[in-house]
């Protein structure tokens, strides 16, 4: 009897052994496969981790490359446009130059012209000949562009002395000259400009008006 007891508790040790060894493998085998799931979870993390600043790199690049290239783009207008203005600001400043000697040469040469008309007349007075006004004319119209013909189509009451006193108050001549021409006293000079000014309607004063012409 004893012995028949003896035999059963040791199967039943046995029994117990070799259920708690396989539990415990099982429990071995089960802590491998969470390892390895952990492991291919973790890599495969990495992984994206690794594209994704992969990713943020490439984009962060792309983003300096065309902040570089704008600024490149940016400059080189810049620098085109610095160009070109210098350019025309040199071209403007020539073209200007070129007409104060061009508007400097007719007045000069319309100065010329009145004394020596002045000097050609015996009775001490100065008489100019249609010849003469036309030249006036001429010098006038070639230095303002057809500054004659501009003022008669705006201006088509005034008569051939008006048009005239205008050429020379365009060309700038003085006062002492223009009374001269007109064989009139130098104030007489301003007097008549008034009464110009008034029958053009000028609201302005009749030199600052002519200058715009």
């Amino acid at each position: 009897r004893h012995y028949r007891e003896a035999v059963g508790l040791a199967r039943t040790l046995m029994d117990t052994k070799d259920s708690l060894q396989a539990q415990r493998k099982r429990q071995f085998v089960s802590q491998l496969q969470m390892l390895h799931d952990y492991r291919r979870w973790r890599k495969k993390a990495d992984d994206t981790e690794y594209k994704l600043l992969l990713r943020e790199n490439n984009i962060f690049r792309i983003l300096i490359g065309m902040l570089v290239t704008t600024g490149i783009l940016l400059t080189a207008v810049f620098i085109n446009w610095r160009r070109r203005l210098k350019a025309e600001n040199k071209l403007l400043l020539e073209q200007r130059e070129q007409e104060s000697l061009r508007v400097g040469y007719y007045k000069q040469l319309n100065l010329l012209t009145l004394p020596l008309v002045y000097s050609n007349q015996r009775e001490g007075r100065m008489r100019m000949s249609e010849s003469d006004w036309q030249k006036i004319y001429t010098n006038t119209d070639t230095c303002f562009q057809d500054f004659t013909t501009k003022l008669r189509q705006d201006h088509p009451s005034l008569k051939e002395d008006d048009i005239r006193l205008c050429c020379l108050l365009k060309m700038d001549m003085p006062l002492d000259l223009i009374a001269l021409i007109f064989n009139i006293e130098k104030g007489s000079v301003s007097q008549r400009k008034q009464r110009l000014r008034q029958k053009m309607g000028l609201d302005v004063p009749l030199d600052d008006y002519l200058k715009r012409i």
